[in-house]
């Protein structure tokens, strides 16, 4: 039954200062939709009609949190390699207030629940040939 819901989406950019690289950004599935292969439709699509609408186009670049096991599956199944990995760190603004004014001792990167807060992502390439 159709009903006109949003059940996901997946973007990508195209920037004609750099012709032959794209960027794919968000690809997400609201929960409901999940696990039906429908992420990987999405990004499997946009990148199919990117290729045939910019043909100079001869790789793609897409990141994701390397805790995200569903996303960096379909990225290896699509054929995505790494390219380059980093951490991103947080931390809460209490710590950071405490540290201005100069508290001292070990507030660490841990959130409330004693979670690291820093988060490593990847960068992924898949090279059309």
């Amino acid at each position: 039954e159709t009903t006109g819901a949003l059940a996901g989406f997946s973007e990508i950019f195209w920037n004609p200062a750099e012709p032959e690289t794209a960027y794919q950004g968000w690809t997400a599935v609201v929960p409901a939709y999940r696990n039906l292969g429908l992420g990987r439709w999405l990004k499997a699509a946009n990148i199919e009609q990117l290729l045939a609408e910019r043909p100079q186009v001869k790789r793609v670049r897409t990141g994701n949190a390397d805790s995200n096991g569903p996303m960096l599956g379909i990225n290896h199944e699509m054929g995505f390699k790494p390219y380059r990995a980093w951490t991103v760190w947080q931390v809460e603004r209490a710590k950071v207030e405490a540290y201005l004014a100069g508290a001292t001792g070990d507030e660490g990167a841990m959130t409330e629940d004693g979670r690291s807060v820093s988060e490593r992502m990847t960068e992924a390439v898949l090279v059309a040939v």
